[in-house]
């Protein structure tokens, strides 16, 4: 599980060995339990997806929070994912590389 940290009292993003963390004025956080809720998941299942990466969680004293930013990205590449598969392949009705019969 990735775990990011928060920023501290003064609005300042603490460092970390690779990285400094700047967070988006508009952004929020929620706990696990609603962002779940928001999913439409239970909360064993959300924790799978923080186990596996695929929601990056950040770190507070009594738990986790997540970003609505980052649950919003992961909505979206769900969407996208979902409108790839529907989309319809052309149709082809002869196989490529075959002779008719005479």
């Amino acid at each position: 599980m990735r775990l990011l940290p928060l920023q501290n009292r003064r609005g300042k993003s603490r460092k970390t060995k690779k990285e400094t963390l700047k967070f988006m004025p508009h952004e929020t956080f929620m706990t696990v339990r609603e962002a779940a809720d928001r999913l439409g998941k239970t909360q064993a299942a959300f924790f799978k997806m923080l186990e596996r990466g695929i929601i990056p969680a950040y770190r507070r004293t009594n738990g986790l929070l997540i970003s609505s930013l980052d649950l919003d990205a992961y909505r979206q590449r769900v969407h996208e994912a979902r409108m790839e598969r529907n989309t319809p392949k052309p149709k082809t009705h002869k196989r490529p590389g075959r002779v008719p019969r005479k």
